[in-house]
């Protein structure tokens, strides 16, 4: 099977990533680097949650926190809690 995963990738914690490897499908990971996806996530738990009957309908679900990229005037940046989703 598939092994899917939100991690920091890397040992100084700097590259943050939602990645799916092993299994007969290449691996695959968001994009290294780039805040407009992963800002210093802290990743909770990983749930998967059938959507309906059909198997292949089946999604992952991603619950995580990070800072936000929209803080303006000065302010200190604040820390959403996030949900992403994944199709299988």
């Amino acid at each position: 099977g598939n092994l899917y995963a939100g991690v920091h990738v890397d040992f100084m914690g700097t590259d943050p990533a939602i990645f799916r490897t092993l299994g007969d499908r290449p691996a695959v990971r968001t994009e290294q680097y780039d805040s407009r996806w992963l800002n210093e996530p802290v990743f909770i738990k990983i749930q998967k949650i059938p959507d309906s009957a059909e198997k292949n309908d089946d999604k992952l679900y991603f619950f995580f926190r990070e800072k936000s990229l929209d803080a303006s005037g000065g302010s200190a940046p604040s820390v959403l809690a996030r949900v992403g989703r994944v199709c299988l």
